[in-house]
């Protein structure tokens, strides 16, 4: 799994150019800070793969969509997230794709996250498998649009909202950990998978669950650097406290104190990552001893490259 590192702008030149040739930027962020732009624009001329965020997470909202167009043109964005509306069912967000797409330049690619209201297990996997899944009857809505997404993100809102009430916990990586128990139930025996990459949009306290998003291609997390940055280390895969609720302020400036358990914190996280990709090896080994003609359709999903 690769992961794109999420930290503040005076922290930019230290910890995201970790990142594993790929990083999410923030829309809103882009906008108002010269210096924060300008770091992933030179990251997208290096020939590093760059996602701009649509600032749902952050504003509650996605951002206008002119908006967004500007900040992809400022970091020359290869991927766009389009908007998507939490709490509200699927297809809302399916149908704010495809008005964006009318908009959006051709050049770009874009990401749709499925959502769904709260609780609505099925349709939050309806609209995972319309966007990964060819047979799907939801599919026909995202015909206009299916051959521009390059990605389908795994959020850390829509996890809690669809699967907390079911679970009774809405810790996100919980959720997150079985939401993808459910793909793994249902793709591997649908037909037309595409290869559309899964990416892990946020990240939790639970690195030990990490491991289990094999499936996945990326994540993007600021909680490393963010609970580093306040002296808070993982310990055994946790962080001990929980995440915290303080939202990251990409103004603040690093503080020299606590930059070797940020580096420590970021170590472990990579660590846990290379364990999915050891994860989904395994799970690839499996299925061709249990079904051959499963393991030739989930081999669509190109997980590492």
């Amino acid at each position: 799994m690769k992961l794109a590192l999420i930290t503040p702008t005076s922290a930019l030149k230290d910890f995201a150019v970790q990142s594993d040739g790929i990083h999410l930027c923030l829309v809103q962020e882009v906008l108002r800070d010269e210096a924060y732009a300008s770091f992933y624009r030179e990251r997208s001329d290096v020939g590093d793969t760059i996602i701009l965020d649509n600032g749902t997470f952050e504003m509650g909202k996605p951002a206008p969509m002119e908006d967004i167009i500007r900040a992809a043109e400022i970091v020359d964005a290869d991927v766009v997230v389009a908007p998507d509306y939490p709490d509200k069912p699927c297809v809302d967000t399916f149908k704010a794709a495809i008005d964006f797409s009318e908009v959006l330049p051709a050049k770009y690619r874009m990401m749709l996250v499925p959502q769904s209201l709260i609780g609505d297990v099925r349709d939050w996997l309806d609209g995972m498998e319309a966007v990964l899944c060819t047979e799907q009857k939801v599919t026909d809505l995202l015909k206009p649009i299916i051959d521009r997404i390059e990605m389908v993100g795994v959020s850390i809102l829509s996890c809690p909202n669809a699967f907390g009430p079911m679970i009774g916990d809405t810790e996100p990586e919980i959720c997150r950990f079985t939401a993808f128990q459910f793909l793994k139930c249902v793709l591997p025996w649908r037909k037309g998978v595409r290869p559309i990459k899964i990416h892990c949009l946020g990240g939790g306290a639970r690195l030990d669950l990490i491991r289990y998003y094999d499936w996945a291609f990326s994540m993007d997390t600021s909680s490393p650097v963010w609970h580093g940055w306040f002296g808070t280390a993982y310990e055994h895969g946790f962080l001990p406290s929980g995440k915290t609720k303080t939202p990251v302020n990409f103004q603040a400036e690093c503080p020299d104190l606590y930059k070797g358990v940020i580096q420590k914190n970021i170590r472990q996280l990579k660590a846990s990552a290379k364990q999915a990709e050891s994860t989904a090896l395994r799970c690839a080994s499996e299925l061709e001893k249990v079904r051959p003609c499963v393991s030739a359709n989930m081999s669509k999903f190109d997980f590492r490259s």
